[in-house]
């Protein structure tokens, strides 16, 4: 029984190991994003205009 259970113990270790690098995300990737409020966007169901000045 202790060999399934480390068996078991290691194979969790690996899969949790495997997905930490998955759960950071590194900040240059939202170097250029423009919040938009819900107050900033006109819509009437099907069309949206977005209310806000964007620099070139």
């Amino acid at each position: 029984m202790p060999i399934m259970k480390t068996a078991f113990l290691f194979i969790l270790t690996l899969l949790l190991t495997t997905q930490m690098p998955a759960q950071s995300i590194r900040d240059t990737v939202f170097d250029q994003v423009i919040l938009i409020n819900e107050k900033d966007v006109t819509t009437d169901g099907y069309d949206f205009l977005i209310d806000i000045p964007v620099r070139a």
